[in-house]
């Protein structure tokens, strides 16, 4: 691959870090990172599912990892889910959690699809 394609990657993870910015001061509050997590399984998923004909390889870098990686963030989920179990509000706590693993693998399967 180029040493272009890094510098590409490099770019995207910048965007979907400023998206994911956006996406917090739209939305407050933890089911921001949600949103985001989504958009980000979408695009991860959308973009495997082309690379897994083997075309355009450097698609899955630049916008699943890249991108999607910028974008979505697990340790933003963490952080938001052991606060939520801190304050004492626990069940909202494992509803994050639980809303975040079924709607993210969801909304990969069906970027796969969308991208395959």
């Amino acid at each position: 691959m180029s040493p272009w394609i890094y510098v590409a990657a490099l770019a995207a993870c910048a965007l979907g870090a400023c998206v994911r910015y956006a996406v917090a001061v739209l939305i407050h509050g933890p089911w921001a990172t949600v949103v985001a997590n989504v958009f980000g399984s979408v695009a991860a998923g959308a973009v495997a599912g082309l690379a897994a004909s083997g075309d355009r390889p450097e698609l899955l870098l630049v916008v699943g990892a890249g991108f999607a990686g910028g974008l979505s963030t697990f340790s933003a989920l963490a952080l938001d889910a052991s606060t939520l179990w801190r304050e004492g509000d626990r069940p909202q706590a494992l509803t994050y959690c639980a809303v975040t693993l079924v709607t993210g693998v969801a909304a990969a399967a069906v970027g796969w699809q969308v991208g395959s």
